[in-house]
């Protein structure tokens, strides 16, 4: 795969954005078919917050142009593109996890749905698999667009 060509506008584009000091690594992984670009740097917290943005924003728009880069160099469609800026997607992954843990222990507890807040598609998947295995709680998506939200409802005893 010629994605190292990508890497390389990649690092291109940083550079001219003005944030020089970084390493950037890719890991292929064929099994899931995803493409992982990890950003680690020294910038000043500020400068790292600009580039990840709020909510991570900034960090969503630049995995989109990476993902429009990257396209004519996956081997199939199937294949995902992501983004990582000193780790902070596996930090929230992990803080995901966590909340929808406690959510749903607190679902299973009181026999009561909750519904959470609007997320992006990629949070309400990582709470969908995150709680797919569980033997008291059940969840699915209700809304539309931005207003898309998960609800974790207990399962029924019989």
């Amino acid at each position: 795969m010629e994605i190292l060509e990508v890497k390389k506008s990649l690092e291109k584009l940083l550079k001219l954005a003005g944030f020089g000091d970084f390493n950037t690594e890719v890991q292929e992984d064929s099994q899931v078919k995803v493409v992982r670009f990890l950003i680690k740097s020294d910038f000043p917290k500020e400068s790292s917050g600009l580039l990840i943005g709020q909510g991570g924003e900034n960090l969503f728009a630049l995995e989109y142009i990476l993902r429009a880069m990257a396209e004519r160099y996956l081997p199939d469609p199937s294949w995902r593109v992501s983004l990582d800026i000193n780790n902070y997607l596996a930090i929230r992954e992990e803080k995901l996890r966590e909340f929808a843990r406690k959510i749903a222990h607190q679902v299973a507890l009181s026999k009561k749905a909750v519904e959470l807040p609007p997320m992006r598609p990629r949070d309400r998947r990582i709470i969908h698999l995150e709680l797919s295995f569980s033997t008291s709680v059940a969840t699915e998506s209700i809304g539309e667009g931005k207003e898309r939200r998960i609800v974790i409802k207990p399962l029924l005893e019989e």
